[in-house]
């Protein structure tokens, strides 16, 4: 008898690596491109408007000493010296490297432990692909985009003039941080037991990063010349930190970037780890139990969709309402503005008493916050739709309607408590004795409410483009939620925005309370057009076949 030995195949963890590498980019390369462009269109608007409103350096010298003197401003980031740089890098570096650190995550999660809950992992993996190929495609890719974003803000801070080398590391710890994060993503990945169990810890990871930044910010020292700090302790404990340190226009260092690769490493070397070790499709943090019974607010669709919403609004409001605190702590601060800045919220608001000038600028942003709140929960059903996890709602007693407009009401009701949050924040924090600071909260949660209609067209239009267009809704709403910010009253002044394409936006429709009295018609018209397009998208809804996954 003859024996024959049988030859095993060498297969390792990294088989079909470059076979993923292309799968992910090409599924990813809209959504990546998107926050690309976003992220360098903000870089260059934030500077644009630190050129424009410090024409002088006394100016870059009293903006320095208005932020290093005080805590609540530290708190968005710290200035280090009085130039036009690194003011425009104190008042935009968190912002830019929160975006980078929400795209890296994001897509990191969804490209592994999302294709994990729907089955698309199991399928690949039935192929010649190794198990780690997944992961490690997927941080190449974000690797690559973060690449591409450093880049991009060279050009956007070099061509308002700021020093190339300052606009090179500015790029770099942008793009740094945001590999930190890849990292963060890729190990909650492993953790959690679903990817909204990923995300939400990932979201928790950043939120203690900014924590940390500004506890550092904010207990550190004003040096001697009174235009920078010197941070406390608590800030080399955040990646976001670090990447302040790195001070691109005053004093500038490279060396903090290192503590951000070898972050990245130790957390990519521990998501491999762990996803070696894990069975496919569980998460190291098992999953907690449900009670044997439901409570009387799931038995109807409105309840369920609180139940799955209620971290994120919880999370939301909290936000809100500390920001609402720390902007109103700066409200008499307002009084000490001149020059440019004074000129901009005089614009801004319709209105030379700085005090009111910039409580209505800030409440405009807050209307930018809220309309991403509505947008982000009325795209959550159609996610739901898109993943299958509403089918068995509409084959029982939720119709298809209902369902959209359960989205609609959590978004309006979701997005005035955000608003009424952040102006009970303003009027708590606005100063004097308990009787005049509530005799402000009327006034204040009024004037933020008056934002309501018009944060809810830029969430009708979410709606509506979930009901006539499933799968292209996010590539609709989240443009047209950026040019409503971007051609708003409050960008839109910097950017030299003429008044008619201002008008284009719905938030430049939105009544600029507390500096003017609030009109009801324009009110009246914004609800009746969101109305409009929400009825509309659910109308579609209704007569469109469902998408749902293969």
């Amino acid at each position: 008898m003859t024996a024959f030995q049988e030859e095993r195949c060498p297969f390792t963890a990294l088989d079909g690596l470059w076979s993923m590498v292309r799968l992910v980019a090409r599924r990813e390369r809209v959504a990546l491109a998107a926050w690309a462009l976003v992220i360098a269109a903000l870089t260059a608007m934030f500077a644009s408007m630190s050129v424009s409103s410090l024409p002088t350096h006394d100016e870059a010298v009293l903006q320095s000493s208005l932020i290093a003197g005080s805590p609540a401003l530290r708190m968005f980031g710290p200035t280090f010296g009085a130039t036009v740089g690194g003011y425009a890098v104190a008042r935009s570096l968190l912002t830019l490297v929160v975006l980078t650190a929400l795209a890296n995550s994001f897509t990191v999660v969804r490209t592994t432990r999302r294709d994990e809950d729907d089955g698309s992992a199991e399928l690949i993996g039935s192929a010649a692909v190794g198990r780690q190929a997944r992961l490690v495609a997927a941080l190449l890719v974000v690797g690559a985009f973060d690449l591409v974003v450093g880049l991009l803000v060279v050009p956007a801070l070099a061509c308002q003039g700021m020093p190339a080398a300052g606009a090179l590391l500015t790029g770099a710890a942008i793009a740094a941080t945001g590999l930190v994060f890849a990292g963060v993503g890729a190990l909650a990945a492993q953790l959690a037991s679903g990817a909204r169990g990923a995300n939400g810890l990932a979201g928790l990871a950043l939120g203690g990063a900014f924590l940390a930044s500004a506890a550092g910010s904010m207990l550190g020292t004003t040096t001697q010349d009174g235009t920078g700090v010197d941070p406390a302790w608590p800030m080399w404990l955040s990646p976001l930190g670090w990447s302040q340190q790195v001070r691109p226009f005053d004093g500038p260092r490279a060396w903090p970037l290192a503590l951000c690769l070898a972050a990245f490493a130790a957390l990519a070397a521990a998501a491999w780890w762990v996803s070696a070790h894990r069975d496919f499709g569980l998460g190291v943090i098992p999953e907690r139990r449900g009670r044997g019974v439901a409570a009387r607010s799931l038995a109807g669709p409105f309840g369920l969709v609180w139940r799955v919403e209620r971290t994120g609004a919880i999370s939301w409001s909290l936000a809100m309402l500390g920001t609402g605190l720390a902007f109103g702590s700066l409200a008499a601060g307002g009084l000490k503005m001149t020059g440019s800045a004074a000129q901009w919220y005089s614009q801004v608001a319709g209105s030379s008493d700085m005090v009111p000038a910039f409580r209505t600028a800030m409440v405009q942003m807050a209307a930018l916050a809220a309309a991403v709140y509505a947008v982000l929960t009325v795209l959550r059903g159609r996610s739901d739709e898109v993943t299958g996890r509403s089918e068995p709602l509409h084959a029982a007693t939720v119709s298809r309607v209902r369902w959209a407009t359960v989205h609609a009401a959590h978004a309006v009701i979701g997005a005035a408590v955000l608003l009424a949050l952040f102006g009970l924040g303003l009027a708590l924090a606005s100063g004097g004795d308990a009787g005049a600071r509530l005799a402000q909260v009327g006034k204040l949660v009024g004037a933020a409410l008056s934002q309501l209609p018009a944060v809810l067209v830029v969430g009708g239009v979410a709606a509506l483009a979930a009901g006539f267009v499933p799968r292209f809704a996010p590539a609709v709403a989240w443009p047209v939620l950026a040019a409503s910010g971007l051609l708003g009253p409050t960008f839109g002044a910097s950017l030299g925005v003429p008044a008619w394409v201002t008008g284009l936006s719905p938030l430049g429709h939105a009544p600029k309370a507390p500096a003017a009295p609030v009109a009801g018609a324009p009110l009246l018209a914004l609800a009746a057009v969101a109305v409009g397009l929400v009825v509309l998208g659910a109308l579609a809804a209704r007569r469109r076949d469902l998408r749902l996954p293969a």
